[in-house]
């Protein structure tokens, strides 16, 4: 599980520098090439690790 959470937050900062530059969701989707696209969240600065553990397992419904 703290794989999948590294791999979110890594993501997440992925799209944080694509979005400072003016990209969308379907240029992101675009560069994973394949799979299914789901909508993201934003997280306040006080999110904590269960916050996002919570959200990781919604996806996976």
């Amino acid at each position: 599980m703290k794989r999948t959470i590294r791999l979110v937050i890594m993501i997440m900062g992925l799209v944080m520098l694509l979005a400072a530059c003016g990209s969308t969701g379907t240029r992101l989707a675009t560069l994973a090439g394949s799979g299914e696209w789901k909508a993201g969240k934003r997280f306040p600065g006080s999110a904590t690790e269960e916050d996002v553990r919570k959200w990781i397992e919604s996806l996976r419904q």
